[in-house]
């Protein structure tokens, strides 16, 4: 059994996985863990915040018996980059939600930020997929985020001359207000990665409605990187 660590992104808390992901992921006989690498405790801090959060990360793996998948949602892709810098042989593979882009990153973080102001958080993470009740439910739960932590969402955390060392998905929306798909579509391409990129699902996927689909399509990938097929799922979303 595989065990995988779902890591939310910036603004959100271990609550964006309850709804729909932990039970699809429960199904299947996997077992969850969500982290919120903003409050584990620390033995020892780090020089940066962000490698403060890889510790952490590494923390909760080591006490895994076999090698996790991570499964990390948008800003927080920074995160599992560094980490896979230092600790990939801990790790069997990686799936990124709407990820940062790894080139031209300070303009687009930029834009992104902009169009956040400009739209409203609303329209930015949940499109007009949700109702306004659950919308309003999950905006109430959003939280900020540490200082220091922005500033290195505008840097560079991947070089292209890397070779990326585990398997990994990329998934992108064209329905995406935060980060774009082409994005996505071409941060896959520098890392040699699979990606999905889906029509209208939102940058929060695991709060879309159809959220079972991308958890379906998440398990999907694993299988085939274990070489394993699940007789009781269709197949996956078409691969760029």
């Amino acid at each position: 059994m595989n065990d995988i660590v779902l890591i939310h992104g910036a603004y959100h808390g271990t609550w964006c996985w309850d709804d729909k992901f932990l039970e699809a992921f429960k199904e299947k006989g996997y077992q969850t863990h969500c982290p919120d690498l903003r409050t584990v405790s620390m033995e020892e801090e780090q020089d940066t915040l962000l490698q403060t959060y890889v510790e952490n990360l590494l923390r909760l793996v080591r006490t895994m018996e076999d090698s996790p998948v991570l499964v990390v949602h948008s800003a927080y892709s920074i995160v599992v980059l560094e980490y896979l810098k230092k600790y990939s042989e801990t790790v069997e593979a990686v799936v990124f939600i709407s990820p940062l882009p790894t080139r031209l990153e300070f303009p687009r973080v930029l834009s992104s930020g902009i169009r956040q102001l400009r739209m409203g958080l609303k329209k930015v993470f949940f499109s007009d997929r949700l109702s306004d009740q659950m919308t309003k439910m999950y905006l109430q739960k959003l939280c900020t985020e540490k200082g220091g932590f922005a500033i290195e969402t505008s840097k560079n955390h991947w070089k292209k001359t890397d070779k990326f060392p585990v398997p990994a998905l990329l998934m992108g929306s064209e329905n995406d207000n935060c980060v774009k798909w082409r994005w996505v579509k071409e941060t896959a391409k520098r890392l040699g990665s699979d990606c999905i990129i889906y029509e209208d699902i939102c940058h929060d996927m695991m709060l879309d409605p159809s959220a079972v689909k991308v958890a379906g399509d998440i398990i999907c990938f694993i299988k085939n990187v274990k070489g394993e097929k699940d007789k009781n799922h269709g197949e996956a979303s078409a691969v760029c």
